[in-house]
């Protein structure tokens, strides 16, 4: 079996990745918050002259600052996706038992199954990840319903779903 097609990357492809990344890394930074959330209930209930003032500045610098990175990260995800020039052209894929064979007007990468460790699949895209980041992705906008099952069952055949 093999599956041929086509597709160009929009902005809503570059945000779905930047999601997906984001709720990758959204435990690790709701653990974070809460160590500073933490350490911000410890030092109310210390003696006040055991606590600098600059200390729980430096704290509610950090929580501003953290909750500033988690809200804007996943547009910054995209944003950086999208400045990579081979982003933007359109791309061709061709998927059969062996891997993938991705090309573009200025590259072209081939990459066996062991390459990838998971997929996960949302409503619009099939993501083809290395640890906990998307190496490949693509709409399913451009694959008909029967690629789309046939390109499922290859998936599941060859990796593990996340």
């Amino acid at each position: 079996m093999e599956i041929k097609f086509e597709y160009k990357l929009d902005d809503n492809d570059f945000k779905a990745a930047g999601r997906l990344m984001i709720k990758k890394r959204s435990k690790r930074s709701l653990i974070s918050l809460a160590m500073i959330v933490g350490l911000l209930v410890l030092f109310y209930f210390l003696p006040h002259d055991a606590v600098t003032p600059y200390a729980i500045g430096a704290l509610f610098a950090l929580l501003w600052l953290s909750l500033c990175g988690m809200l804007t990260a996943p547009s910054q995800v995209a944003k950086n996706y999208r400045s990579l020039p081979g982003m933007n052209e359109v791309n061709s894929l061709i998927v059969n038992q062996n891997g993938l064979t991705q090309s573009a007007t200025s590259w072209r990468s081939t990459f066996e199954w062991n390459h990838f460790q998971t997929y996960t699949e949302s409503k619009n895209h099939f993501f083809l990840l290395s640890g906990a980041y998307p190496l490949l992705w693509f709409p399913k906008r451009v694959l008909n319903e029967l690629d789309q099952g046939n390109l499922r069952t290859l998936l599941k055949e060859k990796l593990q779903e996340e």
